[in-house]
């Protein structure tokens, strides 16, 4: 099954399960299909109403809905037949309130709700892939902070076993990294991060899921970065946007249509 993630999802709690805050307080998943093969996670960020829409992209139509806690983070498990979702609960009073939760991507149903001590927030929109699963389902990565959350404080890697439902007592060491997004590689064996702070690409060797040392790095160049001058936020951008690009009939036009196209595309996450 190929599903593919555009962001952030959702959370139910389970039955008996208490937080802090009113019942109006806690996640939901307000309606669910079993996903099809090309279907979309699609994050809506909204700062009062936050959720995660399962998208149909054949039909043009909305397949799920599920309100999500803030700062959500998504990570879609290698044969797609689970969803992990970290997310912040809502008025919380307590130091940590974050959640992990493990949901059933065919029925929508939550398997396991767990804490995530420590959990790194972001003040302005998070890196795209905040979270990441191992190749054999077995191990989800969350970044944590290692002290008092600031600008020039450690962070790390937890590691949440999913056969046990626990987080594991070791931690992966980025030191002074920034915000960090995760990078795919092709050895099951190792883990790649991204630092934003330094630009750079670490790929730590695992000796355990939550143990491992950076086997090599990578400085990446800071290069030139693209900004959204127009943003189309409904689906029928696509469509104008390849329209203009076929349009284009010199180079200054091809430039404006490229534009659009990466505008338009930034808006899979909003």
């Amino acid at each position: 099954m190929r599903i593919t993630i555009l962001g952030v999802l959702l959370a139910v709690l389970p039955a008996g399960h208490q937080t802090a805050g009113s019942d109006s307080d806690r996640l939901e998943v307000q309606s669910w299909q079993a996903p099809h093969s090309g279907w979309l996670y699609v994050v809506d960020a909204a700062p009062l109403a936050p959720a995660v829409l399962l998208f149909d992209p054949g039909h043009g139509e909305v397949a799920g809905t599920i309100r999500t806690g803030f700062d959500a983070a998504i990570a879609l498990s290698p044969r797609g037949d689970r969803l992990y979702i970290a997310s912040q609960v809502y008025n919380c009073k307590q130091p940590n309130c974050d959640l992990l939760a493990a949901i059933d991507t065919q029925s929508g149903r939550v398997l396991s709700l767990t804490p995530i001590p420590d959990r790194i927030h972001y003040k302005v929109v998070a890196p795209p892939s905040s979270m990441i699963v191992s190749a054999d389902g077995r191990t989800v990565y969350v970044p944590v902070w290692q002290g008092l959350p600031s600008g020039d404080t450690p962070v790390a890697v937890a590691a949440f076993d999913t056969v046990r439902e626990r987080f594991l007592s070791g931690v992966i060491d980025l030191g002074v990294c920034g915000g960090i997004s995760f990078v795919r590689v092709t050895d099951d064996n190792e883990l790649g991060v991204h630092c934003t702070a330094s630009n750079e690409l670490l790929v730590h060797r695992l000796i355990a899921p939550d143990r491992g040392f950076v086997e090599f790095s990578v400085r990446l160049a800071w290069g030139n970065r693209l900004f959204a001058q127009h943003v189309y936020p409904d689906v029928a951008a696509r469509s104008f946007m390849l329209s203009a690009i076929a349009a284009a009939s010199s180079s200054s036009a091809a430039t404006s249509a490229m534009s659009i196209s990466r505008s338009a595309a930034s808006t899979r996450h909003r």
